[in-house]
């Protein structure tokens, strides 16, 4: 990689040893590939050739430092811009992989808090995703962020399935099945890795 100061000076930063990559191999990135990890993908792929696969990078291509204050504060400066091994700022641009395989829409919902209790009368952003998340299980639910008497119907088959105590509110093991049993269809449908296995058996 590069490192390149306010004043246009440029330092370049390289692996002291040659170590070649003999096997092999694919790196994947999505749009939570950031900073280091793009450093990292960058590297791989500028300097050995490495495929990336997947989708666009985060895109943040800035060095900073903490500084912290005696009040217990601290402030993050930006000290200056880190370049590819090519030379190429890719902040706010991302680097886009030779190998597109985009995820289903639902590995990108965030994870609810399984201390926080939600329950008929409740509405918002959190009860729109537990929508979300079981209508990508199967479940017949209407995704309109209101916890109606039909979504705690919704949530008391889930919990007659999993085993688990009907009462219709989303809290606690409850919570926790229905993201365990999402991240377990995502690794069952993991189109990303299937691509990059897909990559590696024709490089091999």
């Amino acid at each position: 990689m590069q490192v390149e100061y306010k004043n246009g000076s440029k330092e370049v930063m390289k692996a002291e040893k040659e170590r070649k990559v003999t096997k092999p191999t694919v790196v994947l990135v999505n749009d939570g590939t950031a900073s280091a990890a793009e450093i990292m993908a960058a590297a791989l792929h500028e300097s050995s050739g490495i495929p990336l696969i997947g989708e666009t990078t985060f895109g943040k291509g800035t060095v900073q430092t903490a500084k912290e204050y005696e009040d217990g504060s601290t402030v993050k400066l930006t000290m200056a811009k880190w370049l590819t091994a090519d030379g190429e700022w890719i902040h706010k641009k991302g680097i886009k992989p030779q190998v597109k395989a985009e995820l289903p829409d639902y590995a990108k919902l965030p994870y609810l808090d399984a201390d926080k209790t939600y329950k008929s009368g409740n509405t918002g952003t959190e009860v729109k995703v537990a929508q979300q998340m079981l209508k990508a299980l199967g479940y017949q639910v209407k995704v309109n962020s209101a916890y109606d008497q039909d979504f705690v119907s919704v949530i008391k088959q889930f919990q007659k399935k999993e085993n688990l105590k009907e009462t219709g509110v989303l809290t606690g093991d409850t919570t926790t099945k229905l993201m365990t049993e999402l991240q377990q269809k995502l690794s069952n449908n993991d189109t990303q890795m299937k691509k990059a296995i897909e990559t590696l058996k024709k490089e091999m």
